[in-house]
């Protein structure tokens, strides 16, 4: 038979990876956003979407109830750090308090049903990145956004429901991770469609923030591939998925305008101080050695990898609009 997983936040990056991962290994796939359109051709491949905001406690208890998925994955989530602080109720809504109510949703049905496996999208976010040095399961969870603080409750929660009600309840502590699912208000897509335009002539400048800000990145199809094996375990446990290394994004933006054979690069550079964060951040790495033990996980493709798929689909895709 068959197994059901329920993809909250399906549109997203890693909604997206996810649900193609599932499909490969015969999953039936129920997938929920608020934005469902730009994934409309999922439908092509068995998938049913559905447009629900999370935060709408009866329908996701009934579809829950409805559907009876063996997995259920929540990506849903308000993801920008820097808007974080202009609409603090409704993220805290959105990426802590409704993650509490679908896990209660599970340990009700779990109590005359079946068991439920929940994935929670955690992130580095939970964590003091302004103190640098390496990261792991156990290091102090001490966030400086509202929306690490919203995300440092989901990923609370969820360890209360595995420990006070033996839910199989994980958290994936993600750092950075990258892709041509990216949207263009990250960094590394900013960059990478940003030098393709230029490179096309279709625009002279790439607007950016703090060229000195440093991130552990990594690939995002290997991440997500680490998020199915937790739940693949018999016992939940969270893991740290990371690549170990961090790199500014003036690297970055260096190496993408390579790529493209551009040379005095900084001609095309503005830099918006409107888009740096609030506190500096230091090199915080995470520490995977747990996933390496436990899930058989290490990361493959480095970061300048990752930018160099994305930056080649990127001046496809424009190339072939332009034409």
């Amino acid at each position: 038979m068959k197994k059901k997983a329920i993809i909250t936040g399906i549109a997203g990056q890693d909604g997206q990876i996810l649900t193609k991962i599932l499909l490969q290994k015969n999953y039936h796939v129920l997938g929920i956003a608020k934005n469902i359109e730009k994934i409309d051709y999922l439908k092509n491949y068995g998938v049913t979407l559905l447009k629900v905001d999370v935060s709408d406690t009866p329908q996701i208890a009934s579809l829950i109830k409805t559907y009876k998925p063996n997995e259920i994955y929540n990506f849903a989530a308000q993801s920008s750090v820097a808007k974080s602080w202009q609409y603090n109720a409704k993220l805290a809504e959105v990426n802590g308090f409704s993650v509490e109510r679908i896990l209660e949703t599970i340990k009700r049905i779990e109590r005359r049903d079946y068991k439920v496996k929940f994935y929670q999208a955690s992130t580095s976010e939970i964590f003091d990145l302004s103190t640098g040095g390496m990261k792991n399961e156990e290091s102090e969870i001490k966030p400086l956004s509202p929306y690490g603080a919203a995300k440092a409750y989901a990923h609370m929660i969820t360890d209360i429901y595995r420990n006070e009600f033996n839910s199989f309840a994980v958290s994936g502590i993600l750092f950075n991770h990258e892709s041509s699912y990216r949207d263009l208000n990250y960094v590394t897509r900013k960059i990478t469609h940003g030098v393709a335009s230029i490179k096309l002539n279709l625009t002279h400048n790439l607007i950016l923030g703090d060229l000195d800000s440093r991130r552990d990145w990594g690939y995002a199809e290997e991440y997500v591939q680490a998020i199915w094996s937790m739940m693949q375990l018999n016992s939940p446990e969270n893991f740290v998925i990371a690549s170990g290394k961090s790199h500014s994004v003036g690297e970055l933006v260096e190496y993408v305008f390579k790529l493209a054979h551009i040379g005095h690069y900084d001609k095309h550079i503005h830099i918006d101080k409107n888009l740096f964060r609030k506190k500096n951040f230091s090199a915080s790495i995470g520490d995977f050695s747990k996933a390496s033990l436990g899930l058989n996980w290490k990361p493959k493709k480095n970061i300048f990898q990752v930018l160099e798929m994305m930056y080649k689909q990127d001046l496809k895709a424009l190339r072939e609009t332009r034409s």
